[in-house]
């Protein structure tokens, strides 16, 4: 929803599964396009991985990945909070 994206007041970390069933990837690009129109940063990180990769109770848990994406999310948290 273009509106609500504009009350969005924060750049925006999307770690995506590329194997994802439910969200597709020209909804991502669609919702990237419309944080960026708001004048907010879009960063994408691909995961050659299922819907929901990162959740240990999924079937489909992708260590490897999940600790990657984790590693993306704290960084972007440390950065946007001015933590170490």
């Amino acid at each position: 929803d273009a509106a609500k994206v504009k009350s969005c007041k924060a750049d925006v970390l999307y770690n995506y599964g590329t194997k994802d069933n439910y969200i597709k990837s020209a909804d991502v690009k669609a919702f990237g396009e419309l944080v960026k129109s708001a004048g907010h940063k879009f960063i994408q990180h691909d995961f050659e991985a299922v819907h929901a990769f990162a959740n240990p109770s999924n079937p489909h848990y992708d260590k490897a990945a999940a600790e990657e994406a984790g590693g993306y999310a704290l960084a972007f948290l440390k950065q946007k909070l001015g933590v170490e």
